[in-house]
């Protein structure tokens, strides 16, 4: 029968061959892994940058658009000679361009919100988990992030920390490019990357066996910890972690995965943030110093709103070359001060205010094909012209004590009524504007004085549109 001794030394022996606690063995991240994670993390960061950029843009490109067709109107209208269809419609493409960004603003704005916000949380959560790691047990023998037997891990070793050994803040900087999610979120499991130290370092965070983790103790069961929302999942025992702990392994791509929704919402956001981007930046090049060369541009029917335009219209090179010229001009003319072409813009809205309500009255009229009720009587076709615009059809230029003036024939002094439309509407707009002195020009938003002249201020070559309407269709795109 053995001795007391005998037992006390075989139960030490015993002891003395068994492995080391589980509790002592536990293997960290390593500093590639953390600097992968890291990586993705402040990539997730960048997405309000990005967000903040491409809407800050936007609303700049869409408020320049505004005061680029103001100012294209402006120097239509106001410019001397007739202008082209087609410069015409580049001015209205300019206003309904900016209408529909405007229209486009509220979704950008949202989508930028939404993705700043999804994407900053997650990464919040991923650099708390970083930081935990980094934290405990910081000496080279007992640590969760490993660098070397000989070396403990330091700040510079994991980019989520800033040298104080606080987490970096989230700071709005200019960013052009879309933040590249996927590839940072593949590259966390690309290589030897995710594979966790093979020496034995104390980390007490990576074991989810109940029995062996102090954060477990008051568990009954293993529980597989997670980390980072759900990035990390830890082993169950004391096994070195691998892709296979990883979220992103085996997914295609970040659209698979746990951080899709953030994903989805950048996409949204750069999406949106190109709505009309290229007619934008086309019609943006007009303000250039230099003539740009614009291709020609071509106006589908009905595409600006209901039946309008009425046909396919084609704006040429030439109109865009002639559009720049003009525009350039007006700018030059009233820049002489800071306030001078707020002033100019603000007078050729008012004036393309009234030529709206003439429009407006001018279309209930021949809508309804009721007869206009504006009288028109042949002394008033005569009153006030000069000699040489004098109509000798109903009018006779009579001179007296050295003075002439332009009376209507004798018997010739009834009204005539005309319609809304047809040829019976007699009194075309030339025949208005004709002959009449600058005071009495300047106020009849269907006339313009031009050098000597009080002339019709139609736009358009084609007769189916008149001045008015096409102020009516500006307005109705800009406002």
């Amino acid at each position: 029968m053995p001795t007391a001794g005998a037992v006390l030394l075989l139960a030490t022996a015993a002891v003395l061959s068994r492995p080391a606690a589980a509790a002592n063995e536990k293997k960290p991240l390593t500093i590639s892994a953390a600097g992968a994670v890291c990586g993705f993390s402040n990539e997730l960061k960048e997405v309000a940058s990005f967000a903040a950029t491409k809407v800050n843009a936007y609303l700049t490109e869409t408020e320049q658009l505004g005061t680029l067709a103001v100012d294209l109107s402006a120097a239509i209208f106001n410019g001397n000679g007739k202008p082209t269809a087609g410069e015409v419609y580049a001015a209205l493409l300019a206003a309904k361009t900016q209408t529909d960004r405007q229209a486009q603003q509220q979704k950008l704005v949202t989508q930028a919100l939404l993705a700043s916000s999804l994407c900053s949380q997650q990464a919040g959560h991923i650099e708390s988990f970083i930081h935990v790691f980094y934290q405990a047990h910081r000496d080279a023998t007992t640590t969760c992030i490993y660098k070397s037997d000989e070396h403990q891990r330091e700040a510079a070793d994991v980019p989520c920390v800033n040298n104080g050994g606080g987490l970096n803040k989230i700071t709005i900087t200019t960013r052009a490019t879309k933040p590249q999610l996927n590839s940072k979120y593949k590259a966390i499991v690309a290589g030897t990357t995710p594979n966790g130290a093979a020496a034995e370092k104390n980390c007490k965070l990576v074991n989810g066996e109940q029995s062996q983790n102090v954060f477990l103790a008051s568990q009954t069961t293993n529980i597989a910890l997670k980390w980072g929302d759900g990035l990390l999942t830890v082993p169950i025992g004391d096994t070195a972690i691998s892709a296979s702990n990883w979220e992103p392994n085996n997914k295609d791509s970040i659209a698979s995965g746990n951080y899709k929704e953030c994903a989805a919402a950048l996409e949204q956001v750069a999406a949106a943030a190109e709505y009309s981007s290229a007619a934008t930046s086309k019609l943006l090049k007009l303000e250039a110093e230099d003539d740009p060369k614009l291709e020609e541009e071509l106006i589908s029917k009905n595409s600006f709103y209901g039946d309008f335009p009425i046909s396919n219209v084609k704006i040429t090179a030439t109109d865009f070359s002639s559009l720049h010229s003009k525009l350039k001009s007006y700018r030059k003319k009233h820049t002489a001060d800071g306030d001078q072409l707020l002033k100019a813009r603000l007078q050729h809205l008012e004036k393309q205010m009234q030529m709206n309500a003439t429009a407006c009255k001018l279309g209930a009229e021949i809508s309804s094909g009721e007869p206009s009720t504006a009288k028109t009587t042949t002394s008033g076709r005569c009153e006030g012209k000069a000699k040489t615009a004098c109509p000798k059809s109903d009018c006779q230029w009579e001179e007296k004590d050295g003075k002439g003036e332009c009376k209507p024939k004798s018997g010739e002094e009834q009204k005539t009524q005309t319609t809304g439309a047809g040829e019976g509407a007699a009194d075309k707009k030339e025949e208005k504007c004709k002959g009449k002195l600058e005071p009495e020009c300047t106020k009849a938003p269907e006339c313009k004085w031009e050098g000597e002249t009080c002339k019709d201020s139609s736009i358009l070559v084609n007769k189916q549109f008149t001045l008015s309407m096409i102020s009516a269709a500006f307005m109705a795109l800009l406002f």
